[in-house]
């Protein structure tokens, strides 16, 4: 019943301690494995979808890591097919001394297709980041960049050929690695299995850390590359879900010989691996997406509040009789000279307006020297004023006051200057 029961044999105390097998109604461990796969897997169709839509209708300029990364979702696809019609058919989720006789080949064919699926359901996601690295533009590390981009290129695919070897000829003949009653010789597995796992995690650590030195190159703002560089990290998660599972293949090929049940754990890391690894790989390129239909949606929608919001100041302005608003920012005032007028002061007298200023003295003019008493008054009422007009669109005051007020001022502290 073991599949490795040619490389590690099954002990006979082990097969004496097992309990009287349960065909009927087993212990199971419950549908979690079918809810990750079918919860991860729709929600990564979308974001490569998201990503192919990016690059072929937005920025018009897809490339061989699209085509990759589309490649990829085809394994990714069956592996989460093959993983949960194990599960609720074949008795993945029981253990197995529970496995009813019928279900031994199938469970180890479906077993064998769903290494398959995984190997090149990560292998394609891999080769797509790697591509999409090679998209980067220009620093003064391109060239080093794009060395060691080429050698993990050329590592990943060398793995994965001969990975895809070894599981053609693990056994020989290979359905000696689902019917155990043919003849057959399979090779060490443990090894196989340990290794494998080992280089994976290796190479997924390569690929988080390749870009890192090249953001850091470019002439952008820290917050920039700060994000840029949590944008690559998230593919810590995906090695992360590599370590757990390389720790449950080493605790089935080595710790137990139940491996149904402890099985069940392994492939929801292997479903949480894949499908997280084709979502980092396609978040990077989500950014012009995000921007057409997020950012401009947000600008348009704050500039129609304020264009409604200047609609009502102009509203309420004509209600109250005074002229329409207008932005003092987008609308510059010219100060211009005008005739004195008498005036009223704090203790309600009237009091004679100046005499007039002689034309060539009428334009109003900043003193130079800011110790004067006359230029700090004169730039402090220049502060209070535009801090006025910063406020206009809440105090609303009549504009053609306000000037004529502004005006009179600058006469008379020019009409005083001249004595």
């Amino acid at each position: 019943m073991d599949a490795f029961s040619d490389v590690r044999p099954i002990p006979l105390s082990v097969l004496l301690s097992w309990p009287t097998p349960n065909y009927v109604d087993p212990i199971r461990r419950g549908p979690s494995l079918v809810i990750v796969n079918s919860v991860l897997l729709p929600l990564a169709i979308v974001i490569v979808g998201l990503r192919l839509y990016t690059r072929l209708f937005i920025i018009r300029s897809a490339g061989l890591d699209d085509l990759f990364i589309a490649l990829a979702v085809v394994p990714a696809f069956g592996l989460t097919v093959a993983v949960c019609l194990a599960a609720s058919r074949y008795s993945w989720d029981v253990h197995i001394w529970d496995v009813p006789p019928q279900n031994i080949i199938p469970s180890r064919q479906v077993t064998w297709a769903a290494q398959f699926l995984f190997l090149w359901a990560t292998s394609l996601t891999k080769l797509s980041i790697l591509l999409f690295y090679l998209r980067l533009s220009g620093s003064s590390m391109k060239k080093i960049f794009h060395s060691c981009i080429f050698a993990t290129l050329i590592f990943v695919v060398c793995y994965t050929i001969a990975m895809t070897v070894s599981l053609i000829t693990v056994c020989k003949p290979l359905a000696g690695f689902w019917n155990i009653a043919v003849p057959h010789h399979c090779f060490n597995q443990i090894g196989f299995e340990t290794t494998a796992a080992v280089l994976n995690i290796i190479i997924e650590f390569v690929i988080i850390v390749l870009p890192l030195p090249t953001i850091w190159s470019l002439h952008l703002p820290k917050r920039q590359k700060w994000a840029l560089s949590g944008v690559f990290m998230l593919g810590s998660l995906v090695v992360l879900a590599d370590i757990i599972r390389t720790y449950y293949i080493f605790y089935l090929v080595t710790k137990t010989y139940d491996t149904t049940w402890y099985g069940f754990i392994l492939w929801i890391w292997v479903a949480v691996e894949v499908d997280i690894a084709l979502i980092c790989a396609s978040a990077p390129v989500l950014k012009p997406l995000f921007k057409r239909y997020f950012v401009s949606s947000s600008h348009s929608s704050s500039s129609l509040v304020f264009r409604k919001r200047t609609s009502n100041i102009q509203r309420v302005d004509r209600l109250e009789g005074g002229p329409p608003f207008q932005d003092p920012v987008q609308s510059p005032v010219e100060l211009v000279p005008v005739s004195p007028v008498d005036y009223t002061d704090t203790n309600g007298e009237t009091q004679k307006a100046l005499p007039d200023v002689p034309p060539s003295d009428q334009t109003p003019e900043l003193k130079h020297d800011n110790n004067s008493e006359e230029s700090v008054f004169i730039i402090q009422q220049t502060e209070n004023d535009e801090k006025k007009s910063k406020s206009a669109s809440k105090n609303r005051p009549r504009n053609g006051e306000r000037f004529q007020k502004l005006n009179n001022l600058w006469a008379r502290k020019d009409a005083g200057s001249s004595f």
